[in-house]
């Protein structure tokens, strides 16, 4: 059932639009599933309802919905059902909708959606393309590295019980294709969010205002300190914490020497000898010490 009027959702197409993969990064749960832009001809997941729908798939014991993007699954099903077991839960909401009721003070879809058109031009006076949904963005970086940036509905609440939902979620992130889990698609406007390499967020008030100074304050110069090789590696060596989380400064470390980006790369080394002693023995940031000792 089409959801736009100029764009028909194609079945065919359907299983191109998500990805299914192993991952335990979140507690309870061991298989992942990442959607792209496109699912939102079919539905958009965290208004139709698709968590239940997945909840309600045989082999499927608990679903998490870390955002409309990202969902978690604690199953005992194969890869290849899970991905079955997804295309039947978006058919269903496609075709019976489960509308998630908006509480009040919550910020509607509709409402993210005004914000990201009113703060469209800051973001793409940096170089950014709007993509069609709306909310979200892209900047092509050169070699590959794209940035990502989508503004949302805030979800969820904080570890002390604080909602999120009265608020607006802004996402950004730098994907380097040396350090994907997948293979990054040829065009950067299908890069997805979720699987952006570094990334980091913030939440803020719903007013375009204050929206517009949390991008000028936080979001912008993040994303204007990783566009590319050279400024990630300027970035990284300004403070290595910054590669967040720490497991990931290993791989760094060896990229920046692969790049040529040798200060940083030994910058990023010594802060694990330094801070991190147990991810020296990362096989990544022992290969990037050999090639800097013996170049």
């Amino acid at each position: 059932m089409p959801r736009f009027d100029d764009l028909e959702p194609v079945l065919d197409e359907l299983p191109t639009w998500f990805s299914v993969t192993a991952d335990t990064t979140l507690d309870g749960f061991d298989t992942l599933v990442s959607f792209d832009d496109e699912i939102h001809t079919y539905c958009d997941p965290a208004e139709d309802g698709l968590e239940q729908a997945l909840a309600a798939q045989p082999g499927i014991a608990e679903v998490f919905a870390e955002d409309r993007g990202v969902v978690y699954l604690a199953t005992r099903l194969h890869l290849d059902d899970v991905a079955a077991a997804v295309i039947r839960a978006v058919v269903e909401v496609n075709r019976t909708p489960r509308p998630v009721p908006t509480l009040a003070g919550e910020v509607t879809d509709e409402q993210a959606l005004a914000v990201a058109d009113a703060v469209a031009p800051l973001i793409t006076a940096s170089g950014f393309t709007k993509r069609t949904d709306g909310r979200y963005f892209h900047r092509d970086c050169g070699d590959g590295v794209v940035q990502v940036l989508f503004v949302s509905r805030g979800l969820g609440e904080l570890t002390d019980g604080t909602s999120l939902r009265d608020k607006i979620w802004l996402f950004h992130g730098v994907c380097v294709p040396e350090a994907q889990r997948h293979p990054m698609p040829d065009d950067p406007a299908r890069v997805p969010p979720a699987d952006a390499t570094l990334s980091s967020s913030t939440h803020t008030s719903p007013d375009p205002a204050a929206v517009a100074e949390a991008l000028r304050a936080t979001v912008l110069p993040w994303l204007e300190g990783t566009a590319g090789r050279d400024a990630l590696a300027a970035w990284a060596t300004g403070d290595p914490e910054r590669i967040f989380p720490p497991v990931q400064r290993p791989l760094f470390a060896r990229l920046f020497t692969e790049w040529g980006h040798t200060t940083a790369a030994r910058a990023v080394l010594d802060h694990l000898d330094r801070d991190w002693p147990s991810l020296t023995r990362e096989r990544d940031a022992r290969e990037a010490r050999a090639a800097l000792d013996h170049p």
